[in-house]
């Protein structure tokens, strides 16, 4: 359902629609997020690709954290079930513009002994092929880091930060600022 109560709307609105067994999108500062029927044996989606979008607060990071990896094990994940996770960048305010970056591909079941941070916004792919009964798939949780990059400033003097100053950050951001 569509309503607008002003006689000539403005742009309207655009919507992409998927319908996918798996997957989906999740617009919070911090949750979790897992494979269909989770931890079953064997009970997640086969042959397919289940994206998970995480969008969190623009110019905050996400800190990704495996709870638990149990997928089969390869010298190269690509060649089995396997979870690969972008970071999307987006460029300015009023740009349609993004950078995607693979972050890192996982298979097998150790968990990555370090979170993962990386931008405002994340795709968790998780590829499925094989018929395997013996894996129960994957549970990660996220939180949102309260560390902002940009925003408005208005003062007579003052400082700004790039985020992570003075350590940097081990992924691109785009960051802007408005001072009056």
């Amino acid at each position: 359902k569509y309503y607008t109560d002003i006689p000539v709307p403005m742009n309207g609105f655009k919507a992409n629609i998927t319908l996918a067994k798996c997957g989906g999108f999740y617009r919070s500062s911090r949750g979790s997020i897992q494979s269909s029927n989770y931890p079953g044996l064997g009970a997640y989606d086969k042959n397919a690709i289940c994206d998970y979008r995480i969008i969190g607060s623009r110019g905050a990071a996400l800190n990704l954290t495996f709870v638990d990896l149990n997928l089969p094990d390869a010298r190269n994940c690509n060649t089995t079930d396997h979870i690969e996770i972008y970071s999307i960048v987006k460029g300015p305010r009023n740009s349609d513009e993004s950078t995607t970056d693979l972050i890192g591909t996982y298979c097998g079941d150790d968990n990555p002994r370090d979170s993962i941070l990386t931008s405002s916004e994340v795709l968790v792919r998780f590829v499925t092929m094989n018929m395997n009964n013996r894996y129960r798939g994957f549970r990660l949780t996220y939180t949102s880091s309260m560390e902002k990059c940009g925003g408005e400033v208005s003062a007579e003097s003052g400082y700004i930060t790039s985020p992570g100053y003075p350590n940097g950050r081990p992924f691109r951001q785009y960051c802007e600022w408005r001072v009056t």
